[in-house]
């Protein structure tokens, strides 16, 4: 081979070489920029997702804060509902009590008259009551019992008003009186008023005067009260003493007895009046047979007795 040749050869060998030995550095330098692109597309990667995680968190952080603020805003809003409904309810509930209160009050001030009231009708029916073993008194004036078991109790209070002979009654009753003895003297029957209310000493002297009259006839004092009392009630026991109660016998000048108890039999109740003590009631009345003897109970209450034909002690227990 020529010189020329080798010389050709020679550099053919050193550009292969030369070649060669590019491409290695080429390849380790594109290695090493790969592996520092990697790194640095790792790092990125990972500075990426730092930077994501970050943002995350710090939105997440955000989203905290903002619940927690909102929660705050909504604590403070409850907070305020609850002072504004406590305060609601404090003034709701004071007012409720207080309306409760007066309520109690003016309760506790009626159950306390109620009480009062009752406490005071009570107590007097009680000892009214046990001085009334069967009627005792409980305020209806008209239809009061008094006889041997049933005194006039202490309350009972009336006013008297004086008729034409000066004898009283009470007051109350007077106006149906004095229609009936003006109608009786219109049909030609001439009444008198022998006795009306009493007093107790009143009461008292008759009484003495009867069993004086039965001693006089022979009786001992033992029968002569005993007979007497068939009679006059004991002072505090006679319907006299209530000026309920009249004796109506006859003017003789004009009528007699009879006319007059047969006209008040059949009209008294037409007034309000009743024949107090009838005949075949003595058991129950604890007094004989009286046909003068009217008691005033009213014009209803009179009616219903005399239709029944009973007694005011059986009228009160049916």
């Amino acid at each position: 081979m020529s010189k020329t040749g080798r010389m050709k050869r020679f550099q053919i060998i050193i550009v292969v070489v030369t070649a060669a030995a590019l491409v290695g550095v080429y390849t380790i330098s594109g290695d090493k920029s790969f592996e520092e692109m990697s790194e640095s597309t790792a790092t990125n990667d990972t500075a990426a997702v730092d930077t994501e995680d970050s943002y995350l968190e710090e939105e997440n952080i955000f989203e905290l804060d903002k619940e927690d603020s909102e929660a705050e805003k909504f604590s403070d809003k409850s907070t305020d509902r609850e002072k504004s409904s406590d305060t609601d309810t404090n003034t709701d509930t004071d007012t409720i009590k207080a309306e409760n209160s007066n309520r109690d009050t003016n309760t506790d001030t009626k159950d306390t008259d109620k009480n009062s009231d009752s406490d005071i009708t009570s107590s007097a029916e009680d000892s009214e009551a046990s001085t009334g073993t069967i009627f005792p008194y409980r305020g209806v004036w008209n239809l009061i019992i008094v006889n041997k078991d049933n005194p006039i109790p202490e309350s009972y209070d009336f006013t008297l008003t004086e008729i034409e002979n000066g004898k009283q009654v009470d007051s109350r009753i007077y106006d149906d009186l004095q229609e009936l003895l003006n109608d009786m003297t219109a049909v030609g029957i001439y009444p008198v008023v022998g006795e009306a209310y009493r007093t107790a000493e009143e009461q008292e002297e008759i009484m003495q005067n009867y069993i004086s009259d039965y001693i006089a006839q022979g009786y001992s004092e033992e029968d002569a009260k005993a007979e007497a009392k068939k009679w006059v009630a004991k002072p505090g026991t006679s319907e006299h003493q209530l000026g309920l109660a009249l004796d109506i016998n006859a003017d003789t000048n004009y009528s007699s007895n009879e006319s007059v108890y047969t006209w008040l039999a059949n009209n008294a109740y037409k007034y309000g009046f009743i024949l107090r003590y009838p005949q075949g009631k003595e058991d129950i009345t604890g007094i004989d047979y009286e046909p003068w003897h009217y008691r005033y109970v009213g014009k209803i209450a009179a009616e219903e007795i005399y239709n029944s034909g009973v007694c005011l002690e059986e009228y009160l227990t049916e």
